[in-house]
């Protein structure tokens, strides 16, 4: 088999998809495409392929189109390959858009569905026993890389299984070559198939941590470059804006914007307001002659205890004593 026998065998109907495709142009029960689709999530189990055929501990194979697939979960790792089209899978309650040329990786025991495919959104899945996942195998990978430690968790029954993982392999020609010759050699096997299929598996799996952390490099980026117009917006709305309305701004989860401040400044986002607040107060103090109750006002503290409180915390004095202080210094300065 080469790439374009593969391509042909990949895209040929089944009978039963010829038999969907009819089914949806005649417009058949939302009922019977139902009950299809639970079929096809009752297909994907392990135990109902024929063990041995071509690998003991993993199979290979298209999956249906035309049939969307409910939730269900499985007692294997699911790997599965957008190898033409796209398909909208929804995983853990989140909907993700799985591309062409990209990798989902599933443990044992999470929920998820499969959205409606067309002739030419084709994915191939692939299931692996945790027979599969051997000491000789895992030991190819870094103890503490993502992929030891996702399938470390799936071997482990104390352990929670909710773990997934999307790969955005789609600019990956390597993922791509060692899909193809893996697709090849499963589908048409030849000498030392067994150990040809075991090396490439290896050889997929090491190549998505590099685009795994080629990923992550450019979220870290992103994220750092993100930093500085959030630190500018609560600079310039300091007084009335709150976690929920700036992660609105910026069109952010308020939880991920919590986790990147903390994670680039050391500061929750309460801890930053404040600051900002604070340092405006003293701005004021030293500047002008407002009362402390209106400074206080100002800057949005309407329990001017409240606002003491934080601003000693802060100054290690009180506002009084800071502006005294403050006066005391520019007065040393003009006769000096």
């Amino acid at each position: 088999m080469n790439d374009k026998t593969l391509d042909q065998y990949l895209r040929k109907l089944s009978l039963r998809e010829k038999e969907l495709k009819e089914a949806k142009k005649e417009n058949c029960s939302i009922e019977k495409l139902k009950n299809e689709g639970e079929k096809a999530a009752f297909d994907m189990d392990f135990s109902r392929f024929e063990k041995g055929k071509v690998h003991p501990n993993f199979v290979i194979f298209p999956h249906v189109r035309f049939v969307p697939v409910p939730m269900h979960s499985h007692n294997y790792v699911e790997l599965f390959y957008m190898y033409s089209g796209s398909v909208r899978q929804t995983i853990q309650g989140k909907e993700i858009l799985l591309t062409e040329g990209q990798i989902g990786l599933i443990d044992t025991g999470v929920s998820h569905s499969i959205g409606d495919t067309g002739e030419n959104d084709i994915m191939i899945n692939i299931l692996m026993t945790k027979d599969f996942l051997t000491v000789p195998f895992l030991s190819r990978f870094s103890d503490s890389s993502v992929i030891s430690g996702f399938f470390a968790n799936a071997i482990n029954t104390a352990a929670s299984h909710n773990n997934y993982i999307i790969f955005c392999s789609e600019n990956s020609r390597r993922i791509h070559l060692y899909f193809r010759e893996l697709l090849c050699e499963y589908f048409s096997p030849g000498a030392g198939f067994r150990q040809i299929l075991e090396n490439l598996m290896a050889l997929i799996f090491l190549e998505l941590l590099n685009v795994y952390e080629r990923d992550e490099s450019v979220k870290t980026e992103r994220s750092a470059a993100l930093i500085f117009p959030v630190l500018r917006y609560i600079e310039a709305n300091y007084v009335t804006c709150t976690l929920k309305s700036t992660a609105s701004f910026f069109n952010l989860n308020p939880n991920y914007l919590s986790t990147l401040l903390k994670e680039h400044t050391g500061k929750t986002y309460r801890q930053i307001v404040t600051n900002e607040k604070m340092v405006h107060a003293a701005f004021l103090l030293q500047n002008t002659t407002l009362p402390v109750y209106e400074i206080a006002n100002s800057i949005g503290y309407e329990n001017l205890s409240f606002f003491f409180e934080k601003f000693q915390k802060e100054y290690g004095m009180t506002p009084k004593e800071y502006r005294d202080q403050q006066v005391s210094f520019g007065e040393s300065r003009t006769i000096l």
